[in-house]
């Protein structure tokens, strides 16, 4: 049997290009696909050259996600691909509420947070997006009455079409910070971090 093919759906806007040695890109990339990782048919398309399909930005098409892995004949092989991670992980981290409310109910310590329905509820507290918030954007800080107008005005374009009433928002109190420290860890398939991982902050 030949070796697997991995597929990666992402968003980098700059990918590493060196001599082609052992580690190098270009010794490991078969093919490079040009597509919208929101797009259904762009994924499907990735989805039958690989075996192992891994996404690298949340902000993908869940449903075309969720249709593979329940589809005996996708991928390459057409006996079945494997994604990683689960759509339905993806889902969570998709909207940030959801989130907060995993990462509380394992005991991960969080700001307090709470579901934003009304206008009258926004004051002294940072608002988000629910969905598509990343790397600060999709938020908004309030510092005073006059912010909430603002806020929301700035945030309904993200996801409800400038209707308040679809707008889906949080907010959760702001707390200072003097740095921000992402660390990328790899799991093995038992989901437990095996010895000599390699850690990345």
């Amino acid at each position: 049997m030949d070796k697997p093919v991995i597929g990666v759906i992402c968003k980098l806007k700059i990918l590493p290009v060196t001599d082609l040695t052992k580690w190098s890109p270009e010794d490991i990339v078969l093919r490079h696909h040009v597509g919208s990782f929101k797009n259904a048919k762009s994924i499907l398309q990735l989805s039958r050259l690989v075996d192992i399909l891994t996404i690298e930005i949340e902000h993908v098409n869940i449903q075309v996600l969720k249709q593979l892995k329940a589809k005996p004949s996708a991928g390459r092989s057409k006996t079945g691909i494997k994604i990683h991670p689960s759509p339905y992980v993806i889902k969570l981290i998709q909207d940030k509420f959801l989130q907060e409310q995993f990462m509380r109910s394992i005991c991960v310590a969080v700001v307090d947070f709470k579901e934003v329905s009304q206008k009258a509820s926004l004051e002294d507290l940072k608002i988000e997006s629910r969905l598509l918030a990343y790397n600060g954007q999709g938020n908004y800080l309030i510092t005073d009455l006059v912010d909430i107008e603002k806020a929301i005005l700035s945030l309904s374009s993200i996801s409800s079409n400038h209707n308040f009433h679809k707008l889906k928002l949080y907010a959760k109190h702001f707390v200072t910070f003097s740095c921000k420290i992402s660390v990328m860890a790899v799991r093995g398939k038992n989901s437990r971090v095996e010895p000599g991982t390699s850690r990345v902050p």
